[in-house]
C-alpha cells in the first residue's frame, strides 16, 4: 500500500472537472486533482502502517461518506491497475451508470467499473445492492460477454479507524469463473440435487450418500476412472437407489422411474383434489435417466434434461386409480388407492 499511489487514484473521481484556477501551483490537471483529494481526504488523517491503511474516526457522517468516496475509488483504481486487470493508462470516467470503464491488459474489452468506499464497513450492503442493479444497464451483460471481471466488476474500499474492529479490506463483487469452470460446478450440484432427493423424497439414504461421494468426487471428470454407479449382474441399480420400478408412457415415450411406495400421509399431496380421493398410497421414485446420465458421464445431457414444466397426471382403469406428479426435475410423486399389480401406464397429459 502507497498513500502516494493512493491519493493519485483518488484524484481520478473529479479530475475531468477540476477547475484548475482554484488549486494553486503550476502542476498538471491531474496533479492539482490529488492535490485536491489530500486536502479533503486530510479531515480523517489517513496513513500507512505495516502495509494497512489506516484512518481517523471524525465522528462527522458527511465527512465519513464524502472520504471514503473518494479514497474508495482511488483504491479501487489502484487495485485493478497494480493486479494486472485493467491497463491503468486506459481509465476513462463515464458520466452515467458505472464510474468508469477501461480496457484490460494488452487491448483487451472494455471493462465497466463501479467503485465504492465505506467507512468501518457501515454501506457495504447498499452498495453491493447498487452494483447488482447496475449490471442490468443494457449492453453491459451479453451472450459473449457475460457476467465476470472481464466484463463488468464492483469494488468496495473499506476505510478503517483503530476503534473499530477490522475486518476486509476490499470486496470484489461478480467474481469471474471460467466457463468450464462453471460446467463442472453445475454438474456437481445437479448431482447433489438428486442426493438430496433421493434421500428426502425417495428415502434412500445409502444411495445419497453414494450420491454425494460423485458429486464431490475429483474423478468425477475422468473418463478412466469409476463413478462408483455400477449396474449389478441382472442390470438393476441395487436397492440403494429403489426398492420399485414404475414406468410412464407419456407422449409416446417411455419414462422410468426408480424409487419405493409409502403410505400417503408420507407423501404431502400437490392439491385439494388428491386429499379427497383419500388415496391410501404413494410412491415417489426419480427418473432413471438421472442415474444412467450420471454413471455415463453423459453431463452436458444431464444439465439440459428437464421437463417443459410440472405435470399431473389422473389414472382410473381397472380399479386403480391415482395420481402421478412429475416435476421438470424427473422426480416423481404418486398417490393411489392400491398398490399397483402391473409397474407400467399410459397417462393422458391432457387429462388432469
Amino acid at each position: 500500500m502507497s498513500l502516494a499511489s493512493l491519493i493519485f487514484q483518488s484524484g481520478r473521481h473529479f479530475s475531468d472537472r477540476l477547475n484548475a484556477s482554484v488549486i494553486q501551483g503550476s502542476s498538471s490537471k491531474r496533479q492539482r486533482a490529488a492535490a485536491l483529494a489530500w486536502a479533503i481526504t486530510s479531515m480523517i488523517n489517513p496513513k500507512v502502517e505495516n502495509g494497512c491503511l489506516w484512518v481517523e474516526n471524525p465522528n462527522d457522517q458527511d465527512v465519513k461518506r464524502l472520504c471514503s468516496e473518494i479514497l474508495g475509488v482511488g483504491g479501487a483504481l489502484l487495485l485493478l491497475t497494480s493486479s494486472g486487470v485493467i491497463d491503468g493508462r486506459t481509465i476513462r470516467k463515464r458520466s452515467n451508470r458505472f464510474d468508469f470503464d477501461a480496457n484490460g491488459p494488452n487491448g483487451g474489452p472494455k471493462i465497466f467499473i463501479e467503485a465504492k468506499g465505506t467507512f468501518n464497513g457501515v454501506s457495504s450492503s447498499r452498495h453491493r445492492n447498487s452494483f447488482s442493479a447496475k449490471l442490468s444497464t443494457p449492453g453491459v451483460l451479453t451472450a459473449t460477454a457475460p457476467r465476470g471481471y472481464g466484463r463488468a466488476i464492483g469494488i468496495i474500499f473499506s476505510l478503517w479507524s483503530k476503534d473499530s474492529k477490522r475486518r476486509s479490506d476490499v470486496e470484489l463483487l461478480d467474481p469471474e469463473r471460467e466457463s468450464d469452470d462453471r460446467f463442472e460446478e453445475a454438474v456437481r450440484e445437479v448431482i447433489r440435487f438428486y442426493a438430496r432427493a433421493l434421500d428426502e423424497v425417495v428415502g434412500k439414504e445409502r444411495g445419497a450418500q453414494l450420491l454425494y461421494a460423485v458429486a464431490g468426487s475429483q474423478d468425477l471428470f475422468n473418463s478412466t476412472r469409476s463413478i462408483l454407479l455400477d449396474l449389478e449382474n441382472t442390470k438393476r441399480f441395487p436397492i440403494d437407489f429403489h426398492r420399485s420400478t414404475i414406468r410412464l408412457n407419456i407422449r409416446k415415450t417411455t419414462r422410468t422411474f426408480l424409487g419405493g411406495f409409502w403410505e400417503s400421509r408420507a407423501v404431502p399431496p400437490v392439491q385439494k383434489e388428491i386429499v379427497d380421493q383419500n388415496y391410501l398410497f404413494a410412491y415417489t421414485g426419480i427418473d432413471r435417466f438421472v442415474y444412467d446420465a450420471i454413471r455415463k458421464r453423459e453431463f452436458r445431457e444431464l444439465l439440459s434434461f428437464h421437463a417443459d414444466d410440472d405435470q399431473l397426471f389422473k389414472v382410473d382403469e381397472e380399479g386403480f386409480k391415482a395420481h402421478f406428479f412429475l416435476d421438470r426435475h424427473g422426480v416423481l410423486r404418486a398417490w393411489m388407492n392400491k398398490i399397483p399389480d402391473e409397474i407400467e401406464f399410459d397417462v393422458d397429459t391432457d387429462r388432469r
